[in-house]
């Protein structure tokens, strides 16, 4: 009963954080860590009151109810066995825990909340310089052990990285066109620390520990890079270059026109070769006479070779 009526507190305090805000937020940049952490705590409360329902079973993800103050964050929950989830490690949304990675103190089991803080990401969370260019997600680890001794059930663990890192991958997220050559991957640690990264692969985030994860790009927009001034060398070299060029072009130009009068004159000489050997082949041929027969001119020959003999013996 006591724990009950601790959430119910410290949930209406939550819910008069969110009313305040509401108010004050025109005027006020980012709130105070302490309300961050009331927000976790809040959340956290939520997701084991999910698990504390009769039907619950372990390694099954499930949907965390929220007030209507918290529209837009989405929370997930799920309880592991530890041989489980140090054996197989997880891998839910854009979060990939490796296997071997150890919760620290040690606990039978653990439960995962998931937080998608959405359109409340710049309400809690701000880098100087940076704006957030993807919502804030974030998970943590509690003890979720039923028979905990000294009420450590729902404490924060600290993980302890053995094998690969934790891998967060907004590739669904990917920044505007243009940056993502200076996009960065933030960190959030208690105290709404951040902790700022580059992305060893695109759109992936690492590291070795829980927390809140967001990509954040510069404030101010990027500049088009300006052209450099060309030192006088480098001018006399460029405009040498280009002497080259247009030289090689026009040789190149001349030698095609060089080619095409001399292929037009070969052509012309052959074809005035060919007409003079014709020429002197008509000249070497027989010369027919002609003669009119009725209305048509036909051609006879000039004279006969081979004289007629008469093959009779009385030829005088």
């Amino acid at each position: 009963m006591g724990n009950s009526r601790g959430r119910s507190r410290l949930a209406s305090l939550v819910l008069f954080l969110f009313d305040f805000w509401s108010v004050a937020h025109a005027s006020i940049n980012v709130l105070p860590a302490a309300e961050s952490d009331s927000l976790d705590a809040a959340l956290r409360s939520y997701a084991f009151e999910v698990l504390q329902g009769p039907h619950v079973r372990s390694g099954v993800l499930y949907r965390v109810p929220l007030p209507a103050n918290f529209s837009g964050t989405r929370v997930n929950v799920t309880r592991l066995r530890i041989r489980s989830f140090s054996a197989r490690g997880v891998n839910y949304s854009i979060f990939r825990i490796p296997p071997h990675v150890q919760p620290q103190p040690y606990a039978r089991r653990v439960a995962i909340v998931y937080q998608n803080l959405a359109n409340w990401s710049s309400s809690f969370y701000y880098v100087p310089g940076y704006t957030l260019a993807t919502p804030v997600f974030g998970f943590l680890i509690y003890n979720a052990t039923s028979n905990s001794k000294n009420g450590s059930i729902e404490r924060q663990l600290d993980l302890r990285v053995m094998g690969g890192p934790i891998s967060v991958n907004f590739s669904k997220f990917a920044p505007p066109k243009g940056w993502n050559s200076l996009a960065k991957c933030v960190r959030f640690h208690q105290g709404r620390v951040p902790y700022l990264s580059e992305m060893t692969f695109p759109s992936v985030c690492l590291t070795a520990n829980q927390g809140h994860f967001s990509v954040v790009i510069p404030s101010a927009p990027p500049l088009a890079p300006s052209p450099s001034p060309l030192s006088p060398r480098r001018k006399k070299k460029r405009r040498k270059w280009n002497v080259w060029a247009v030289a090689a072009t026009g040789s190149a130009i001349a030698g095609l026109i060089l080619i095409g009068l001399v292929a037009f004159a070969v052509f012309k000489f052959v074809k005035r070769k060919k007409i003079g050997a014709m020429e002197r082949h008509a000249d070497e041929g027989e010369v027919l006479g002609s003669h009119w027969i009725g209305g048509s001119k036909m051609p006879s020959a000039v004279s006969i070779r081979t004289q007629p003999v008469l093959e009779n013996e009385f030829t005088p």
